[in-house]
């Protein structure tokens, strides 16, 4: 188990979180604002709703939770994601989030973490959100040591 050290020490079976908290309508103001999405549903003040994407800060907050030790020695590659909505994220709603990592593989140099992660609501234990994550750790070149 690699959870309590870095990032780059996650294996496989490790357990991140739960980590609960409420959706506040300024976070999903500004991370909407940054990416451009200026639909009403996600900026209004009636029934504003989180946008799928923004689970990547689920991530953050159970890597602070998991890895107080941070990154770790080489940067992660955001390399591909999936997420499947089971219903709508609402402002407001006090949620839960818990990770496990799913596989930890090496493939041409490239370490690889595949993390899935459940967005549930708190009150009612119903899945809102199951979003896999893939990232790459680091890589090796020619020379052996990690770009």
């Amino acid at each position: 188990m690699a959870t309590g050290k870095m990032v780059t020490d996650l294996d496989t079976g490790d357990v991140l979180g739960p980590v609960e908290y409420t959706l506040s309508p300024f976070v999903v103001r500004e991370y909407c604002h940054a990416v451009e999405l200026h639909q009403e549903i996600f900026q209004g003040v009636e029934g504003q709703i989180m946008p799928p994407t923004l689970i990547h800060l689920d991530k953050l907050r159970l890597y602070r939770q998991a890895c107080p030790g941070g990154t770790g020695p080489t940067a992660r590659i955001h390399f591909e994601y999936d997420a499947e909505i089971f219903a709508p994220v609402y402002v407001g709603d006090r949620l839960s989030v818990q990770g496990l990592i799913k596989e930890r593989y090496t493939k041409k140099g490239r370490e690889y973490v595949v993390l899935e992660m459940e967005l549930k609501r708190v009150e009612t234990g119903e899945l809102l959100i199951r979003y896999t994550d893939r990232v790459i750790l680091a890589f090796s070149g020619e020379s052996g040591k990690a770009a």
